[in-house]
Order: C-alpha cells, then sequence, then structure tokens
C-alpha cells in the first residue's frame, strides 16, 4: 500500500524540515534514521517534542513499514530535527553524510566514542567556516557557559576520564566554526582524545578562555585553512594557555602519559589575538617555535 502525505515541518508550527512522503509497506524498521526513512514504529514511540528527538532519532526496531522522503537523498540537518537534535546530527552527519544546514547552533558539549563500528569513514561538514566571508554564512557551533568542550572526539568507551579510548579513523571535518562565545571551554573547543589518517579544512575555531583544539593524540593528521582567534589563557585558572595545545596521552591512573601525536600537517593557518603561544606542548609546557 502506498500512501502520501505531506508535512508542513518537522515540528509542529516550525515551517522547516518538512516536505512530501510516500509510505512503504516493505521497508525495514532497521533502515530507520528520522528524517529522510521513518519507520512507524518510531513515530508511535515519539512523542512529537523536541525535548524528545535524540531518543527518536536514534530509535532502533524490528518490523517493516516507513514513511519515505521523496527527496530521499536530503542531507539538510533541518531534515532531522536542527538544532536541537545536535548530538544525534553529529553522529548522522559522520555515518550518513548529513550537512548542518543551519546558521548556528549551540551545545553543553557533543561526543563520538571511538573504536565504534560507525567511527571510521565519518565526515561532518558545515555551509562555511574559515573561509566564509561573512557571519551568516558560517555553520557555528556556540558553548552554552562554562564547559569541557563543544565537541570531544574518541570518547573513553567506558566513560572513564583516565583511560586512553579507541581512535576516530579517517574522519573529515569541514566547514566549520566553533565558537566558545568567551566562555571557559577548559580543554579546548575540539578536544581530539585520538584521532588517526584524518582531515580538517576550513575550520575556525574562536573567542575561548582556553585552547581553539587540545589533541592527545593525532597520527597522519592533516588540519589546512583555518583559523584560531582570541583563544588562550585570559585570567582564568585551570586553563590551557595556547591557541593549538598538544597534550600527553592518559596512562589509566589519572596522570599524563606521554605524547604520542605523530605526523601533523598544518597548512595556511591564521592566529590572531591569543595568549600563551599558537602551539604549545603541554598545559604549561614550552611553546613550540620554527617553521
Amino acid at each position: 500500500v502506498s500512501q502520501s502525505r505531506y508535512a508542513e515541518g518537522f515540528y509542529e508550527g516550525s515551517g522547516v524540515g518538512g516536505g512530501d512522503f510516500v509510505y512503504d509497506q516493505y521497508r525495514s524498521w532497521e533502515e530507520h534514521n528520522g528524517g529522510t526513512v521513518i519507520a512507524l514504529g518510531a513515530l508511535n514511540f515519539w512523542n512529537g517534542k523536541r525535548s524528545g528527538i535524540a531518543g527518536y532519532l536514534d530509535w532502533t526496531g524490528s518490523g517493516k513499514g516507513c514513511f519515505v522522503r521523496e527527496v530521499e537523498f536530503s542531507r539538510r540537518s533541518q531534515d532531522f530535527g536542527g538544532e536541537d537534535a545536535l548530538q544525534s546530527l553529529v553522529k548522522k552527519s559522520f555515518s550518513e553524510r548529513v550537512e548542518l544546514s543551519e546558521h548556528r547552533y549551540k551545545t553543553g558539549g557533543v561526543t563520538v566514542k571511538g573504536g565504534a563500528s560507525d567511527s571510521s569513514g565519518i565526515s561532518l561538514v558545515g555551509q562555511g567556516g574559515a573561509t566564509a566571508k561573512e557571519e551568516h554564512g558560517r555553520t557555528i557551533i556556540g558553548a552554552e557557559g562554562n564547559q569541557n568542550y563543544i565537541i570531544e572526539l574518541a570518547t573513553p568507551l567506558n566513560e572513564n576520564p583516565d583511560v586512553s579510548p579507541p581512535s576516530i579513523n579517517a574522519c573529515i571535518v569541514k566547514g566549520i566554526t566553533l565558537d566558545g562565545e568567551n566562555n571557559q571551554v577548559g580543554k579546548g573547543l575540539l578536544h581530539a582524545m585520538s584521532v588517526s589518517q584524518s582531515k580538517f579544512d576550513e575550520v575556525s575555531f574562536r573567542r575561548n578562555r582556553g585552547p581553539g583544539v587540545y589533541a592527545r593524540k593525532l597520527e597522519d593528521v592533516v588540519m589546512q585553512n583555518a583559523q584560531f582567534i582570541a583563544l588562550g589563557n585570559t585570567g582564568a585558572s585551570e586553563t590551557s594557555t595556547g591557541a593549538l595545545v598538544f597534550g600527553p596521552q592518559l596512562n589509566g591512573e589519572g596522570n599524563p602519559g606521554s605524547y604520542e601525536t605523530n605526523i601533523f600537517w598544518l597548512n595556511n593557518a591564521r592566529f590572531e589575538w591569543f595568549d600563551g603561544g599558537a602551539v604549545r606542548l603541554g598545559d604549561n609546557g614550552p611553546i613550540v617555535t620554527g617553521k
């Protein structure tokens, strides 16, 4: 049975994220992603409220019968719940190539675990980052307040911050601005626990009372066309100084281990209004100099 339905918006009264859908009674619920393929079971589970969006997007179940967006290959984040679903959206951006289509998002911290089956070959792509000429042309992910990070890549699987996690591999991040909004984001706007064979392009790190990037382990990673602006220690305590900080791995006992970043390229980067050195080793370590 095929039935067409039109949704005016993703949420009631939102006016965005809607569209034309066709019901496919044979489509497996395993294909549910919450935006382009919507399982009937997930719709019955969700109450339609913004507060329940993460559970709806991440819903899993066994059965058949899905509403399929007529433009099935849409990759706009507004078709997946927009800024209210940022945690799930970032993961879907990685695994399903959903592009962050809104201008501004806010988060208390988004995490992506390392070593998971969906953490290889991932991508996070926005409308514009470091090369956008005007702010309204940027995709901005801002901090809600004083917090540990905006995005953490390779969060420890056992939730123990003293144990180094499995790596995230083949990651692409492009066209994103991470904005601390003058808060103290102590571990860095981007906290890279363990990332390998990856590329960061046109990413801008701005306005943090702490580092733009705190990298514990990067291996064969390229960062190009980047901006580091208004970063470092502005008198806040327990904040790493510098714009780009390479930190040690963790030894499992809560103490710093060895420095394990290996093969890192920084090409065509702009540093402006930073305190404590553009590039630094460790929280209070030496400033890296040279070409």
